[in-house]
């Protein structure tokens, strides 16, 4: 990964992962800056290639936003760093988080109180790292998967999910057991749709190895269709991706797998003029329920049905991310007790 700057906040110096992060930029010649406080950041910097190191006062973990009128599928969301060096065509974390460098929250000990009260009052708790940065991408510099381990360790029964675009796995020891409660989960895409959106990811072939090989030590994998494309051609994309990475798989293997069609706020619409991306090309409207752009509601109803139709006869463990209760029932699923029923059946196998 290539950066430019670490800015490390004077109080957040003395953390164990401060230190770690410090050795990283050193031994690879990037620029160390400590300052007081994050308004001495110059606006104008590339937020995937500057790092702020700082504290966090709290909210390490929170109920995965949902429109009030879709289903909830009862996800929760660590948050220990903001921001990503990918670069996904249709991510929205620069517009979202609008701050000119990636946040990585340093207390870690501060993380681990709030989640022992956090699951107190939460059961069936199903939760990951994966909302506002990948899970994995960071484990060059500090082993994230190795610290999470330990930390669910504790909690077995608490899911605990990573989600990743990498192939950073290697971190990952043999699970003979202890790490039950844990999901590693790929986002994956057609090759087409790969190469057209996504930048500095591992491609698909790698992700499907890296699956393969936590798999093989153990763990459960899980993998998102998020954002499904619709374009001409698309069935036969899909059908092959799905086939491709299924077909090295068995059942008891799968934790879950999420279908989400392609939607983002219109504010992002401007940012999508700039990038060199074909997401544009397709007719999105915004959706009466949430108003976020959308593609056409029977279009989105027809993949659905289609990818339902592939994956069926390799699991039956689906669900879909942010759609009204109505495309559930006309789909013939079942969102009640979603999360119970997720969770229950990631421990049954």
């Amino acid at each position: 990964m290539q950066f430019e700057t670490l800015y490390i906040q004077k109080k957040a110096l003395d953390y164990p992962l401060t230190k770690k992060y410090r050795e990283y930029f050193q031994k690879n010649g990037f620029s160390i800056q400590i300052i007081e406080d994050e308004n001495k950041i110059p606006r104008n910097l590339n937020q995937k290639k500057n790092l702020f190191l700082t504290e966090k006062k709290g909210g390490f973990v929170k109920p995965c936003p949902c429109t009030p009128q879709a289903v909830c599928c009862g996800y929760h969301n660590v948050n220990l760093v903001e921001g990503c060096p990918f670069i996904c065509n249709y991510c929205a974390l620069d517009v979202y988080l609008d701050f000119p460098a990636t946040k990585v929250f340093v207390n870690l000990s501060d993380f681990e109180r709030e989640l022992d009260e956090y699951e107190k009052n939460h059961p069936f708790l199903r939760l990951g790292t994966g909302e506002l940065s990948d899970s994995l991408v960071w484990d060059p510099i500090f082993p994230y998967s190795e610290y999470l381990l330990d930390v669910f360790s504790r909690y077995p029964h608490i899911i605990f999910e990573y989600k990743t675009k990498s192939a950073n796995v290697k971190h990952f020891p043999f699970n003979s057991g202890k790490y039950r409660n844990i999901l590693i989960s790929f986002s994956v895409n057609t090759l087409r749709k790969i190469s057209e959106e996504e930048t500095l990811v591992s491609g698909l072939n790698e992700r499907i190895e890296s699956a393969k090989s936590v798999r093989d030590k153990g763990y459960k994998v899980g993998f998102h269709f998020d954002p499904i494309y619709y374009y001409d051609g698309f069935e036969k994309d899909y059908e092959e991706t799905v086939e491709q990475i299924f077909s090295q798989f068995a059942p008891q293997d799968i934790g879950w797998v999420s279908l989400g069609v392609i939607r983002f706020a219109p504010d992002l619409k401007e940012a999508l003029y700039q990038r060199n991306t074909k997401i544009l090309d397709m007719e999105m409207f915004p959706a009466h329920f949430d108003g976020k752009m959308r593609v056409f509601y029977p279009i989105r109803k027809k993949i659905f049905q289609f990818l339902i139709q592939k994956l069926t006869p390799f699991t039956d463990k689906i669900y879909l991310c942010m759609e009204p209760f109505h495309m559930w029932e006309e789909l013939g699923l079942n969102p009640a007790s979603l999360n119970q029923r997720i969770y229950e059946s990631f421990f049954k196998g």
